[in-house]
């Protein structure tokens, strides 16, 4: 319909509104798209949109209002044409580059060298993907990094590296990509510039079929492959660490565990309930330890640990068998669930299990078994209240 003047416009009020979701949406889809590859449900409003500029379009032009129809269309359309136009342009066009100026404080230093030319300067964690910091995650969840980069002489060859979880020798997750491809614009190893570090962000997926609570390494390994990247047939050569003894093929990064954090874990029945805290950062909740046994018979010993912190320390576990005269007869230094999964991967208040066999001492009589933590690198103990940093478990008769 046409308004006569004077009267209120509903439909301008109509398009005010409908402008104002676009732009919301504009403005929350792009960050969850960059951030957390999230999608939200844009459909619905903006068809209702497309809807309403159409009928207004066709409204316009039967009423030959055609100055009305070019300023409320035409005009905004060709401008977005010319804008969008030119960042495309500009994109394709104008000189882009990867260098950064310096690292970043957080940055892991490695100068690993491969081959000879093309150099890992190091490596650093990302707020938003807190897994390569804190050493778990959940499965499921994004393992993420951000690498630096340098070629130490001009090269014609396009790297290609893989980043992997390892568990057992066997590749639970990874990604493989060219270097220097993976942010925009691509820029491949072969139009670097010596001298100059290149940083770019890669990572991977964690599968729910991922074995929990076991911690794997978490690998980097660079390789040339060149033809087409579907081509199954394509030779494939690693590229040798050329700065390391023995030159390998690939480096650990660090040591990452995965677990199902909405777990809330056991009841604590047959537990002997237990407060000691080792160092603020170890909690034992309870433990089973038989009260007698036979010589040299192995000894279960159950505990149920709950980490107060993050860790960044691999702490071991020190067992100590005394007789009655305190003479220390058996000790037993092991690293928690046989190494399978280091303090540093542990998760704050998350519930673990661990089951240690002993050895009964050949000698009967009544001996002391007492239970603490210290840093295999200095052979300090963690704090535990007590004179020795130990805790008494309890006593096993020998007979």
């Amino acid at each position: 319909p046409v308004h006569r003047k004077g009267e209120k416009n509903t439909y301008r009020y109509a398009g005010i509104f409908f402008a104002l979701v676009n732009l919301l949406i504009f403005a929350g889809v792009m960050p969850l798209w960059a951030e957390g590859r999230l999608k939200q449900p844009a459909v619905a409003p903006l068809l209702v949109t497309g809807a309403f500029v159409i009928v207004q379009a066709v409204e316009w032009i039967k009423a030959r209002d055609w100055q009305k129809l070019a300023r409320r269309i035409v005009v905004p359309a060709v401008g977005m044409l010319l804008i969008f136009g030119g960042l495309d342009w500009a994109a394709a066009n104008w000189p882009q580059t990867h260098p950064v100026a310096g690292l970043p404080d957080d940055v892991r230093q490695m100068d690993i060298v491969f081959g000879d030319q093309l150099k890992l300067v190091g490596w650093r964690a990302l707020p938003e993907w807190p897994a390569a910091e804190k050493g778990w995650t959940h499965f499921l969840r994004s393992y993420t990094v951000q690498l630096y980069w340098e070629v130490l002489q001009p090269v014609t060859d396009d790297y290609n590296l893989y980043l992997a979880l390892v568990l057992d020798g066997e590749r639970i997750a990874g990604v493989d990509r060219a270097i220097g491809t993976v942010s925009y614009r691509p820029k491949p190893t072969s139009a670097w510039m010596p001298g100059e570090i290149y940083a770019e962000i890669i990572g991977f997926r964690i599968p729910q079929s991922v074995t929990l609570e076991r911690s794997g390494d978490v690998q980097l390994g660079v390789y040339l492959a060149p033809g087409d990247t579907n081509d199954p047939n394509r030779v494939i050569t690693p590229i040798p660490i050329t700065s390391l003894e023995n030159a390998p093929t690939s480096i650990h990064l660090q040591r990452v565990a995965v677990f199902d954090t909405g777990y809330i874990g056991s009841e604590l029945d047959g537990y002997t309930p237990s407060e000691a805290v080792f160092g603020g950062q170890i909690a034992l909740k309870g433990y089973q330890l038989p009260d007698q046994a036979a010589p040299d018979e192995p000894i279960p010993l159950k505990l149920y640990w709950k980490a107060l912190a993050e860790m960044t320390s691999d702490y071991t576990m020190l067992i100590h068998i005394e007789d009655e005269a305190g003479n220390m007869v058996a000790p037993f230094d092991v690293p928690p669930r046989g190494n399978t999964l280091p303090t540093s991967t542990w998760p704050p208040d998350y519930p673990l299990t661990d089951e240690i066999v002993i050895t009964a001492p050949s000698v009967p009589g009544t001996y002391r078994v007492y239970i603490g933590w210290y840093d295999p690198l200095t052979l300090v103990r963690l704090p535990a209240g007590t004179p020795d940093d130990r805790l008494l478990l309890g006593e096993i008769r020998v007979s």
